[in-house]
């Protein structure tokens, strides 16, 4: 299997595992956006062309994940 294979698999997993641990409500997270979360918080400072890479998430997704909490102040 391939780097970006284990990656969409992870997303996939993730996904699976925020539905069964019930992920609703106002406060809801989506996957995509905890993947980027998660990535920040292994590797601040990171570029997001390398966020991309190790999520597997499109450029577009995780820049404007990355811009959203930025602006939300919940990423520096």
């Amino acid at each position: 299997m391939r780097a970006a294979e284990l990656h969409r698999l992870a997303r996939i997993l993730r996904e699976i595992a925020l539905d069964a641990t019930g992920n609703a409500g106002a406060d809801n997270v989506n996957a995509g956006e905890l993947a980027v979360l998660e990535d920040v918080a292994r590797h601040p400072r990171s570029m997001i062309r390398d966020i991309t890479e190790r999520t597997g998430l499109a450029q577009s997704l995780v820049s404007r994940i990355v811009h959203a909490f930025a602006a939300a102040d919940a990423l520096t």
